[in-house]
């Protein structure tokens, strides 16, 4: 992910520095806070920060957008395993400053067995974030989150199934415009193939902790935690999982069932009715042909106000309704939505969208061919959820 980032801000395959050094790893404790700190603030292009720890530990700031890629367990599980032999040891604890341990450390145990005691490891995932309760608890957390404007959710198997497709949705998340003849470029680029020929530069390894950078792309597929474990021991791990998440969770982190909860192209927006100023009904009504123009849809003149919890903000590239044909004075913004079983706009004037309008970006309106409060049974305070892009 710190590659696909890399790629859409810079939109070149060439990048100007070395992965690490335009995306530190931010608690990494191999380099100097200061440091790292010093680099990110001389840094003129869109900051892009690797992190581990988990949302709920770490400031979640309106203006960052956060994106927490899932992967299966035990894919990461068996990754985890094999970096661990790629790490020099020595090289790390010069960095953090670190004795030397006094004894031999005794041989590593095979694959199967460190993954079976990986599975059945019972403590607290803050002591131990890259357990199986560590991730268990970090991916909990996101998916709590994943309505928030500002919180992105990826599966590293959308990644391998539909790289292009994955990043053109996040670059659209992300407001980031590319123009089409360079996607081919860098979709080149974020392969795993491509990436390992160039370990050397993308590699995450600023300060050389690792023995082999091309071995850090490993593998790169889906798999080979199930191609380890007999099937009562993945039955038991399972069960183990459904202790601690959610079912909804762990189908997102198994990639199981319907994605749509967290597709980069589905917005779900939940909030509560209210009521509005009526200015907008005035306006549909008389611009009505314009509207239909642009929607093809006869729309029934009036909105269904929505408050939400969190701003919201337009994707890039809504239908428009221009100043110099609605009124000379302002522009409105539509995107198609789905309220209950109804289609529909979300419809923001661009005075709205700017935070200067009479509405905050935690209100959201809604047109339909219908008076969504007669067809929907609504009245103030019903809880409602729009779907966007779905």
């Amino acid at each position: 992910m710190q590659m696909i980032c890399a790629l859409l801000v810079f939109q070149t395959g060439e990048l100007p520095a070395p992965l690490g050094r335009l995306s530190p790893w931010l608690d990494w404790t191999g380099a100097p806070r200061d440091e790292i700190l010093a680099r990110l603030s001389a840094q003129d292009h869109r900051r892009f920060i690797k992190t581990h720890t988990p949302l709920d530990g770490i400031p979640v700031d309106g203006r960052a957008t956060y994106i927490v890629v899932a992967r299966d367990p035990l894919d990461m599980a068996v990754s985890l395993y094999h970096q661990g032999d790629n790490i020099d040891r020595a090289r790390l604890r010069q960095l953090t400053g670190q004795p030397d341990p006094a004894d031999r450390p005794p041989p590593r145990p095979s694959l199967h067995s460190w993954l079976l005691g990986w599975i059945d490891w019972e403590g607290s995932p803050l002591g131990q974030m890259d357990s199986l309760p560590g991730v268990v608890w970090h991916a909990t957390d996101a998916w709590a989150r994943r309505h928030h404007p500002n919180i992105v959710l990826v599966h590293y198997d959308d990644l391998s199934s539909d790289l292009e497709g994955t990043m053109r949705a996040l670059a659209a998340r992300l407001g980031i415009a590319v123009p089409e003849a360079t996607w081919p470029v860098i979709v080149r680029a974020a392969r795993f193939e491509e990436m390992r020929a160039r370990a050397d530069t993308v590699a995450p390894d600023p300060a050389d902790i690792l023995k082999d950078r091309r071995a850090f792309f490993r593998r790169g597929t889906s798999g080979a935690g199930r191609e380890v474990l007999s099937p009562p021991e993945l039955a038991h791990y399972r069960r183990r999982v459904g202790l601690m998440a959610p079912p909804e969770v762990s189908a997102w982190l198994h990639h199981e069932g319907d994605q749509r909860e967290t597709s980069l192209s589905v917005r779900r927006l939940r909030g509560r009715v209210a009521g509005g100023r009526g200015d907008l009904a005035h306006w549909m009504t008389e611009y009505a042909d314009l509207y239909r123009r642009v929607t093809d849809v006869a729309l029934f003149p009036g909105s269904l106000n929505v408050v939400l919890d969190h701003e919201y903000r337009l994707p890039p590239h809504p239908l428009r309704l221009e100043p110099a044909e609605y009124g000379g004075r302002v522009g409105m913004n539509l995107v198609p939505c789905r309220i209950g079983a109804i289609a529909g706009f979300v419809v923001r004037t661009d005075q709205n969208e700017a935070g200067t309008g009479h509405h905050g970006r935690h209100v959201v309106e809604v047109a339909a061919a219908v008076n969504l409060r007669e067809a929907l049974g609504l009245v103030d305070g019903d809880e409602v959820e729009i779907v966007i892009g779905d």
